[in-house]
């Protein structure tokens, strides 16, 4: 019976040699590591605050499982493959710290939209624009530190800034908006008030969870309404939606906040969600969290030669340069890549560490491959783009935690939380 527990376990979690990742990919190492550092961070401060918002921390962590692990599922059909971190899940395919981030994101943005207090409206844009943002500086850097390779002819990630294909940041727009939406669509709906009642355990618990059911295929949808209506049969370019949704984005927020946030009732004291609501704004846990993983990254940005990286993992299958397949979207529109990487011809951010062809293991996902040196010119962009965005981030949250909200509430604290 041990045995079969334990060969199930090796089945579902991977653990692989912190020494070997670090000679690999030091970068790896270092943001695996900080995002355990955040997720600590994370776990305090939902300890601290009410009931509620370990419940939705819990809900966030295991939506993004389900979510990133419905990816790995069939080989095909895969776009994405990460590199082995430290602990992976999944038989390999999927690693904990990106759940981890992920979840940190969603949880930030989620006590973050709570605490500015907007109307409903402004308040999914808020959710929305603060998953954006701090996604982006993971997934500028991220094929750069060949921390995930993309598939090299998928039709959906062919428009990208930099290394950004502008497809994933609106997968990004589409999955917290429907999170968001569903999230608050069964709080609102099925449970009572604003705090937690041990008279309905179950329905709180229940009910934030069960919105993972809705929240995934929404997320399928909006992508598909986003991405294949606008941008394939209407022929809007990928970066210029995203630009619009962006700026839609935030001057909703700002003109509902110039209103005064949420004029009506109910007013929602900011103690019933965030247990460190008397804290100055760097004095946090969250902002503190978001400061480790923004500083990591700038700072690996600054001091990583990516052609000294490598990554023995899954990737996409070398093989046959001629064979193409077909597959059919959510509009019926159909689109065709090629089901093999051809290794004589490929546009991403890694090498085949100069392996001779002849010794490539083709038709297996198991391979290594190496970092690709910046193009001419292209590593001043990348530095600009990661400190602007830090930048941003940091701002950002010094307004958002160094409001108050209802205005009320301002007679409870001193001066520290301005």
């Amino acid at each position: 019976m041990l045995a079969l527990a334990m060969s199930v376990l090796s089945r579902v979690l991977w653990v692989n040699s912190p020494f070997q990742l670090l000679l690999d990919n030091g970068a790896l190492f270092m943001l695996e590591v900080v995002s355990y550092a955040c997720a600590i961070f994370m776990v305090l401060h939902a300890l601290g605050s009410p009931r509620r918002s370990r419940i939705v921390l819990g809900t966030i962590f295991v939506y993004h499982v389900v979510l990133l692990g419905l990816g790995r599922v069939d080989a095909d059909v895969t776009i994405t493959w990460y590199a082995q971190g430290m602990i992976m899940l999944g038989g390999g395919h999927l690693p904990l710290y990106l759940v981890v981030l992920h979840t940190l994101f969603y949880y930030v943005a989620y006590i973050t939209t709570q605490r500015l207090h907007l109307q409903d409206y402004a308040s999914a844009c808020v959710f929305v624009v603060i998953v954006v943002g701090l996604n982006f500086p993971l997934e500028l850097m991220g094929p750069k530190f060949i921390l995930w390779t993309f598939h090299d002819t998928e039709p959906t990630l062919k428009e990208r800034f930099l290394s950004i294909p502008i497809a994933i940041l609106l997968a990004h727009i589409a999955s917290a908006l429907s999170f968001y939406s569903t999230l608050w669509g069964a709080i609102s709906l099925g449970l009572k008030g604003h705090l937690y009642h041990d008279e309905q355990a179950v329905a709180e618990h229940i009910y934030p969870i069960a919105s993972i059911l809705v929240s995934i295929p929404l997320s399928v949808f909006y992508f598909a309404m986003l991405f294949h209506l606008v941008c394939d049969l209407l022929l809007i370019q990928p970066q210029i939606l995203l630009l619009a949704l962006v700026a839609l984005s935030v001057a909703i927020i700002w003109t509902c906040d110039r209103l005064g946030g949420d004029l009506g009732p109910p007013q929602i004291p900011p103690w019933v969600y965030d247990g460190e609501w008397t804290s100055a704004w760097y004095d946090h846990a969250l902002v503190q969290a978001v400061f480790l993983y923004t500083g990591i990254l700038a700072l690996l940005t600054l001091v990583i030669n990516p052609t000294r990286l490598t990554s023995l993992s899954f990737h996409q299958r070398l093989g046959d340069c001629s064979i193409d397949t077909n597959y059919m979207t959510l509009l019926a529109t159909t689109l065709t890549r090629a089901m093999y990487l051809c290794s004589k011809a490929y546009d991403e951010e890694f090498t085949l560490c100069n392996v001779p062809s002849s010794q490539l293991h083709t038709y297996e996902p198991w391979y290594a491959i190496c970092g690709r040196k910046y193009e001419h010119k292209a590593f001043p962009n990348y530095l600009v783009c990661m400190l602007v965005a830090t930048t941003a981030i940091v701002l950002g949250l010094r307004a958002a935690y160094s409001v108050l909200r209802p205005t009320y509430v301002q007679r409870f604290v001193g001066p520290k939380a301005s």
